[in-house]
C-alpha cells in the first residue's frame, strides 16, 4: 500500500534550517550526466538514457524524463585537453533542442577546431512536465 506525506516545510532533525519543499522540488538539477565524447561512453549520470555521436565535438544527449519545455538551461563544463581549454556549448543550430533531447559541441579555444571531450559534465535544470 503506497502511503503520502504532506508537509510545507522540512527541517533538520534539530528542528533548525528549515526550507520549503518548493526549494527542493523546484530548485534541484532535473538531470545530469558525466560523459567523455572520445570514447562515446557515459562515466556517470542520473536521468539520462544516453548519448550519441554526431561528429567531432558534437554529441546529442538525451534525457529519460521529458521536461515541460525546451527552455531549460544546461550547465556544462569539461576538462583541460592538449594544453587548451575546451569551450563547451549547446548546439541550437544543429538540433531542435526538445523536451528530452539537445546536442552539446566542443571546440578548443585556442584554435577553434572541434575536438571530442575526454569529460563533459551537464546538468540540467527546468520545470518537470
Amino acid at each position: 500500500m503506497a502511503s503520502e506525506l504532506r508537509v510545507n516545510t522540512l527541517k533538520d532533525a534539530a528542528g533548525n534550517n528549515s526550507i520549503a519543499t518548493s526549494m527542493v522540488s523546484n530548485g534541484t538539477a532535473r538531470a545530469w550526466i558525466n560523459f567523455s565524447m572520445s570514447a562515446q561512453d557515459i562515466t556517470d549520470s542520473f536521468g539520462f538514457s544516453g548519448v550519441v555521436d554526431v561528429d567531432t565535438g558534437r554529441f546529442n544527449c538525451t534525457m529519460t524524463t521529458a521536461l515541460a519545455n525546451a527552455t531549460y538551461t544546461v550547465a556544462s563544463d569539461s576538462t583541460f585537453v592538449s594544453g587548451a581549454c575546451n569551450a563547451v556549448c549547446l548546439r541550437d543550430d544543429q538540433l531542435t533542442r526538445t523536451t528530452k533531447t539537445y546536442q552539446m559541441y566542443s571546440s578548443q579555444s585556442n584554435a577553434g577546431a572541434a575536438t571530442d571531450c575526454p569529460s563533459v559534465m551537464n546538468q540540467i535544470c527546468g520545470d518537470l512536465a
